[in-house]
């Protein structure tokens, strides 16, 4: 997550479907598979700590060097 939105992005790209997706994982301990990801601005999660993913309708949110991403199509492999 130290890496910008853009590189997380391509790297998420390179990685998905057909291939087995770009993952990280849960603060408890779940694996989060990444298939595609987007570049947002919400003003009340700007201060989040670098690498901080939280839960949010539709997928998840993920704190990184630059901003915030989107998760939108992922899936939890426990």
């Amino acid at each position: 997550f130290s890496k910008s939105s853009d590189s997380i992005i391509n790297f998420i790209r390179a990685q998905a479907k057909p291939y087995p997706g770009a993952y990280c994982f849960l603060s408890n301990g779940d694996k989060l598979t990444v298939h595609a990801a987007e570049k947002i601005i919400i003003n009340e999660f700007r201060n989040l700590d670098l690498g901080m993913i939280l839960k949010y309708p539709g997928g998840f949110i993920a704190k990184v060097s630059d901003g915030l991403l989107f998760f939108k199509e992922c899936e939890i492999n426990l």
